[in-house]
């Protein structure tokens, strides 16, 4: 049973979500997530073999609408790679496919050590780059395909859309900030 503290609760953490998100640049998926699975355990659900499979897949379905309004915002400032977009776009899709396929065959401990996991070593990495430079042109197609695979199939286990990992690589690989930043909200 639904209660009004539960939902004003969640209302209140899917705002904190998107403020956090927009201010910090972290995927709201990092908050909604741990969310779910509180949720869920109030429930008495918290040991469902597939709970963080579910809290996983409605972060999803939140996301839909803040990566549609965040891929707006951006094009509006020209700040999307819309060519960078469309080369990423086949293994984006590809590796979420992948994903959400070979998710069901991880059990939900793994999945939840693996977000902690994840969530550490983009923790670790945000303290310890510092100011990050150019050091490797884009990839042709098909190395570009190859990483936006993987980053898809790690996004789809963690219940992100991505931008943790395509935003340092775009950076990496010559994109300002900005356009970095905008090509992957695309």
């Amino acid at each position: 049973m639904w209660h009004w503290e539960i939902i004003l609760l969640l209302l209140s953490v899917g705002s904190a979500a998107g403020f956090i998100a927009g201010l910090f640049g972290v995927g709201g998926g990092t908050l909604i997530v741990p969310v779910v699975l509180w949720v869920l355990g109030y429930q008495g659900l918290a040991q469902h073999p597939y709970a963080q499979h579910l809290a996983v897949g409605t972060s999803f379905a939140v996301m839909v609408f803040t990566a549609f309004s965040s891929m707006l915002g951006q094009h509006k400032k020209q700040a999307v790679d819309w060519k960078t977009v469309f080369m990423m776009m086949p293994g984006m899709i590809f590796g979420v496919f992948l994903g959400s396929l070979s998710a069901k065959y991880i059990p939900t401990f793994w999945l939840q050590i693996f977000f902690i996991l994840f969530l550490t070593a983009v923790a670790f990495r945000t303290l310890h780059t510092g100011h990050q430079t150019a050091s490797h042109p884009l990839p042709k197609l098909p190395g570009l395909t190859a990483v936006s695979t993987l980053f898809g199939t790690m996004s789809s286990w963690v219940g992100i859309g991505g931008g943790s990992l395509s935003v340092p690589f775009l950076i990496r690989c010559g994109f300002p900030t900005h356009k970095a930043i905008g090509t992957s909200s695309g």
